[in-house]
């Protein structure tokens, strides 16, 4: 997949506050170079078909700043999906785990195609995926327990 700029999604609301302050003069494109085109196309698919998302929100005074990209953090595992560009969290009125079960009952989809990592638990009200390098054809939808 080549570049993809996103339909429903602006930058703020995938890079933490000191990645926009630092680069939102170079523009939105240059922001999105940071991400997957994979995981790009995926959130604006599931926004279609699932609703609004919301990732960070701090821009509106919110508290969640590393809900995509997350650079400078102790928050998640050290080589985190996230510190790749190629996963993200949200929130929204669809329950995250209506969500997941739509991704897992159809991998192949046109909107979770690119979708191969899921986190899963009972305690998750968010919903987690990635684009990792994962043979998705040869073993499924990688569920992680969290």
């Amino acid at each position: 997949m080549q570049f993809y700029r996103p339909e429903y999604f602006k930058p703020h609301e995938l890079v933490p506050p000191e990645v926009w302050e630092k680069y939102k003069h170079k523009g939105d494109d240059f922001i999105w170079m940071f991400f997957r085109p994979e995981l790009l196309f995926s959130l604006d698919w599931i926004r279609k078909i699932h609703g609004p998302r919301t990732c960070n929100n701090y821009i509106w005074g919110g508290q969640r700043e590393e809900s995509g990209l997350r650079l400078h953090t102790a928050t998640g595992a050290s080589m985190s999906q996230h510190k790749l560009g190629a996963a993200s969290d949200s929130v929204g009125s669809t329950p995250a785990e209506e969500i997941r079960q739509a991704i897992i009952d159809n991998p192949w989809f046109v909107g979770y195609q690119y979708i191969t990592c899921l986190e899963v638990g009972p305690d998750i009200n968010w919903l987690h995926f990635d684009v990792r390098n994962w043979d998705k054809k040869a073993h499924g939808i990688l569920l992680v327990e969290r």
